[in-house]
């Protein structure tokens, strides 16, 4: 019989309505007192933020994700903390008709722990899926509700970004996030999740 990895992929739906560094501070960190440059800061302060996260592996404003899986692992975790609720988890069954699981009927969510976690109730077990890939569709939402709950390293570390980034705008240089100061990767380490990497 043709067994399936469980490969996944995990991938922002819905994105953030704000930042969690403001075009105001991003234009007190550069030393700047005019608007002109507003919009690129703007867009640099979207893009430090999602190089960030990406880099730390958390959310850091309330966005929406999907992971999607071919089969039910033992236990699927949700790689994008903190993550505030559980909107579906679905699968394919053996039929190949979409079902969608209740929580705290068909399985639990260990929203506390990072990563988050969904598992059978107790005495269960995952149902039998549809052999095929993406049979196993969970959607979830994470990030911090406001950018006041973003921790200030986030912050500060998006903003070295940004102001790197516009000191080398004249010399129009690639920027690499190994020429980041130090101080930018440390920040950076202190915010993962994931133990010794």
């Amino acid at each position: 019989m043709l067994q399936l990895d469980v490969h996944g992929k995990l991938a922002e739906t819905t994105a953030p309505t704000e930042e969690p560094v403001s075009v105001a501070d991003l234009r007190q960190q550069v030393s700047i007192d005019h608007t002109e440059d507003d919009l690129w800061l703007r867009e640099m302060g979207k893009a430090a933020r999602q190089l960030v996260e990406q880099h730390i592996e958390r959310q850091l404003l309330t966005a929406t994700y999907t992971l999607t899986l071919d089969a039910f692992p033992d236990v699927i975790e949700l790689n994008r903390p903190p993550v505030q609720s559980i909107t579906s988890l679905k699968y394919y069954d053996t039929d190949d008709t979409l079902t969608t699981l209740t929580e705290n009927t068909d399985f639990v969510s260990d929203i506390i722990s990072e990563p988050a976690r969904l598992v059978p109730v107790v005495g269960t077990s995952w149902p039998a899926t549809r052999i095929k890939p993406n049979a196993v569709t969970a959607v979830f939402v994470c990030g911090e509700t406001t950018a006041d709950n973003v921790s200030p390293r986030a912050k500060l570390a998006i903003k070295m970004l940004v102001s790197h980034w516009y000191d080398q705008r004249s010399a129009g240089s690639a920027v690499a996030v190994n020429e980041i100061a130090l101080a930018y990767r440390m920040l950076l380490d202190s915010l993962r999740w994931r133990i010794g990497i």
